[in-house]
């Protein structure tokens, strides 16, 4: 048994879904038993170069807030609107 996938992607689509250490999920849920899901721990982003650059934007974009600038860390996405402080 497969989940519907809707548009754009086809019917051969894999679905992975991003599972955080909170969440508890039940040995026996069948979502996690069809065919094109995937549930895969979230830990993509935790490498030595992602450590970094959170270390840099933490201690520099207050700096810049400070001092009036705009800050680089926000979503900048057409038809998202715009978060206060976004160019």
């Amino acid at each position: 048994m497969k989940i519907p996938i809707p548009a754009p992607f086809d019917a051969e689509s894999l679905l992975t879904f991003d599972i955080l250490p909170s969440h508890h999920i039940e040995p026996g849920l069948s979502l996690i038993r069809l065919e094109n899901v995937m549930p895969a721990p979230h830990n993509g982003g935790h490498t030595a170069e992602t450590a970094q650059r959170h270390s840099q934007a933490m201690s520099e974009d207050p700096l810049r807030f400070s001092q009036g600038d705009n800050q680089d860390n926000f979503v900048k996405s057409a038809g998202w609107g715009t978060r206060r402080g976004a160019t």
